[in-house]
């Protein structure tokens, strides 16, 4: 009886524990965040007087967060579900996780009046947690069920990869603490932290500025962890970026899937070691260098929107091998309502195993039908949802095709972007076709497809490529798995090349850019209330994007970002400066409140006044680096934006130019 209820126990246990250290550091990552740049005695990276509270407490919060977040579907899929593996379990638990609380958080937002409390939210995550585990123990009360419950955590194996993935989420914690916590916010981190701040409001997320996000953007799911941190810690920066401590491990379970999904063995103790760097040195590599932003790559966006989509491709993937169509249809619609990459992805998938698996080809090919029929209605049916509830969608479907337009007909250049996260061996074994079994030589071709497809657009931009820097793990670990020659030396190579990969992904200014921090501390935005409870006066402050183009230069084809700073709309979350001890002001089109002001300009019923032309041109002079990324992961403004690139010249053929193909452009 007692060991039939370990795992029940164990949970419980485990659960009670991760309540507790949420209670009992509360208050820590509000204080990490607003620690002032004095304490770093010159570098952020390592603090010495701060090393109880940065890298002992502040990674036990987050871990401790991300277990009660997950905790529902890990119970769910336990008792319901029968995982072949830990990585599996978690796999899967996230995928019910997500859907559990986006459906919890929901009901909230469609039962409260206004904004939901914080205090609601915890409650709620808390229960279903609770809820969940109550569930578990009924489906095993007084008997035992072969393969359901998770694996005991006293297993060795169990016990080891439950180490990695946590060990995974504290590495991220602690190695990117500075950009967590202490980096300014970029227009893409402002953008996914009112995602999440908008579910405190709505049943669906909805973007900045009051975004209706259609199918093009996706974006859909990745607001629900960040509404999570928000009602734990409020709305800090860090809430935005923190995710990434779950999507990295969870890429590791996920990638692990695929190379141990019928292959003749399992990986050994280093070799899952050798793996987890791997995984961990492309996740840095997007973290420090993933940006359209000229001084920094925010971690929360597009690095943590990547790394959560790639988990769901993948997981789809795994689940296709399998032929388990329930769990596909669910790692697809999920990652569909993450980003559209995901149609593709698993077309390509499903083609690819037609080809290398005849005996089951009409199966896959029905797969490849079935996605592209699933995506087509939750297309349609989400724009129509919008338009029925009288909203106007910003990003619809017609938007993507406009990204095939200009195209590079020799992209060779893009392959450093496979090459260099994974420091270049493993990419090699996708050329090791007589050793590749036929999930390998999938995987293979499914590379090369979908690296076609993000490489041929005249503009791209790194986080495209994040499937296609992590199949080469995949691949290159199966094809160790198949051989019957010495594992060592393949466990060496492997660990070898991450540490290549660690120094060429590496930025090179790894400094933490507080511009905007400072500059908000001198602002004032008078034209509403950030941060109000009320909706319309949060909003109202964030509609001052003209403005802030007045105030600095909007974009990288106004002027040079390495003279001029360079704007985007994070500066209502710095603006923290009253009116009548600010230095720059936001306010109703009219007279300034004083003739102490000296008015700038005025742009869509704002005007910006300063109190001293010199001070704002020494504002408008105070840049950041701009030479913040590995220069093998550099990508110049004109390969990046088209709005730089196309009256530039910089593409080999443009599509719309051509008869007939012009009407669809």
């Amino acid at each position: 009886m007692t060991t039939r209820r370990t795992p029940a126990v164990q949970g419980a246990v485990a659960f009670t524990a991760a309540v507790l250290v949420l209670w009992a550091t509360r208050g820590v990552p509000g204080a990490v965040a607003g620690l002032a740049p004095e304490i770093w005695e010159g570098s952020p990276w390592f603090v010495a007087d701060q090393a109880m509270r940065l890298y002992l407490l502040l990674p036990a919060a987050v871990l401790a967060g991300l277990i009660v977040w997950i905790a529902p579907g890990l119970w769910l899929v336990a008792a319901f579900s029968r995982p072949a593996s830990t990585a599996e379990w978690v796999l899967r638990g996230f995928l019910v996780a997500l859907g559990i609380q986006a459906t919890g958080t929901a009901a909230l937002a469609l039962v409260v009046s206004g904004r939901v409390p914080d205090g609601a939210q915890l409650g709620m995550g808390i229960g279903l947690g609770v809820a969940a585990g109550v569930v578990y123990a009924w489906r095993h009360r007084g008997r035992t069920k072969e393969g359901v419950a998770p694996p005991s955590p006293t297993g060795g194996a169990v016990r080891r990869r439950s180490a990695i993935l946590l060990g995974l989420a504290w590495l991220s914690v602690v190695g990117l603490l500075p950009t967590l916590f202490w980096m300014d916010l970029t227009g893409d981190g402002m953008e996914v932290l009112e995602i999440g701040r908008s579910l405190g409001w709505f049943p669906t997320p909805r973007g900045l500025i009051d975004v209706r996000l259609g199918p093009a953007a996706g974006m859909f799911t990745i607001g629900y962890p960040i509404r999570w941190f928000q009602a734990l810690w409020g709305p800090i920066a860090a809430t935005a970026r923190l995710p990434l401590a779950l999507y990295v491990p969870l890429l590791y379970a996920a990638t692990l899937t695929l190379i141990e999904l019928a292959s003749p063995r399992a990986l050994g103790r280093i070799e899952e070691v050798a793996l987890a760097g791997g995984v961990a040195v492309v996740s840095l590599g997007m973290a420090f260098n993933a940006s359209y932003n000229p001084y920094m790559a925010d971690p929360a966006s597009p690095a943590g929107l990547s790394l959560l989509t790639a988990t769901l491709l993948f997981g789809a993937a795994a689940a296709l091998f399998q032929r388990r169509t329930g769990w596909f249809l669910a790692f697809f619609v999920m990652g569909l309502l993450t980003r559209p990459t995901m149609l593709p992805f698993s077309v390509f998938v499903a083609l690819g195993a037609a080809l290398t698996h005849a005996e089951h080809r009409r199966r896959y090919v029905g797969y490849a039908m079935l996605a592209v029929v699933v995506a087509v209605a939750v297309s349609w049916l989400t724009e129509l949802a919008y338009r029925w509830a009288g909203d106007e969608v910003t990003y619809g479907s017609a938007s993507l095709i406009q990204r095939f337009r200009f195209l590079d007909l020799l992209p060779w250049d893009r392959l450093r972007f496979v090459l260099v996260p994974v420091g270049v061996v493993p990419a090699l074994a996708f050329f090791a076709w007589a050793r590749q079994d036929a999930v390998a030589r999938t995987l293979t071709i499914t590379a090369g497809l979908y690296f076609a497809l993000v490489a041929f657009p005249a503009f791209v931009a790194l986080h495209h490529f994040t499937p296609v820097m992590l199949l080469p793990l995949a691949v290159y670990w199966r094809c160790v798995l198949a051989a019957d020659q010495s594992r060592s030396r393949w466990t060496v190579t492997a660990f070898a090349a991450a540490a290549i990969a660690t120094v060429l992904v590496l930025p090179r200014d790894p400094g933490i850019p507080q511009v905007f921090r400072s500059l908000g501390e001198r602002t004032a935005i008078t034209t509403g209330d950030y941060g109000s409870d009320s909706w319309p006066d949060h909003v109202a402050a964030l509609r001052i994007a003209g403005a802030i183009g007045v105030f600095l230069p909007a974009g990288p084809r106004l002027s040079d970002p390495g003279t001029e700073l360079w704007a985007q709309l994070q500066l209502p979350f710095y603006a923290r400066a009253e009116p009548d001890q600010a230095d720059f002001l936001f306010h109703p089109v009219g007279p300034p409140p004083s003739s102490d002001w000296v008015t700038i300009g005025e742009a869509d019923g704002v005007a910006v006044a300063a109190r001293s032309l010199e001070d704002w041109r020494r504002a408008r002079a105070t840049v950041p680096s701009t030479d913040f990324q590995s220069r093998w992961l550099h990508i110049p403004a004109e390969m990046l934006f088209e709005f730089i690139g196309a009256p530039a010249g910089r593409y080999d053929l443009d599509l719309g130019a051509l008869p007939v193909l012009w009407r669809v452009f």
